[in-house]
């Protein structure tokens, strides 16, 4: 669409999304999140409205979703349209890591992209942290 492309450009942006909710009924917690600009000529809009964005066929780095958020000096990267990110959580991802101690060892339940088992790893300095996740395309970017 050319409101998109026009937005991205005022914005020196080189892609548009639309926040979307987490399905609450998803086991795996899986983003709402789509793209809406640029669309590749290969995908499919939904209900062929491009107000309502796609979702990329592929996912990983190379993926048009795929980000790099740093909170902490902690950078990590994912795929918008496929894992739960939150912003709100700062806080308490900097004083987890804070509470671990040189040395133990974590088993961080859910972890998703690493809201807990990196703060441990980086800040706490955690001899070994179990990750366990069952989103893959979360498990992919930790």
């Amino acid at each position: 669409s050319l409101l998109w492309a026009n937005l991205a450009k005022i914005h020196s942006c080189t892609r548009v999304a639309r926040r979307g909710d987490i399905d609450p009924e998803s086991g795996v917690r899986e983003s709402g999140h789509r793209i809406l600009w640029p669309i590749p000529t290969d995908s499919k809009i939904a209900n062929g409205n491009p107000n309502i964005g796609f979702m990329p066929k592929s996912s990983g780095a190379s993926s048009p979703g795929w980000i790099t958020v740093t909170e902490h000096k902690i950078s990590q990267s994912f795929d918008l349209t496929r894992v739960m990110f939150s912003r709100g959580n700062v806080t308490e991802k900097k004083r987890f890591g804070s509470l671990v101690q040189q040395g133990e060892y974590v088993l961080d339940m859910y972890a998703g992209i690493g809201y807990y088992t990196l703060p441990a790893l980086v800040h706490g300095n955690a001899k070994h942290v179990t990750a366990c996740e069952w989103n893959t395309h979360a498990l992919n970017a930790l």
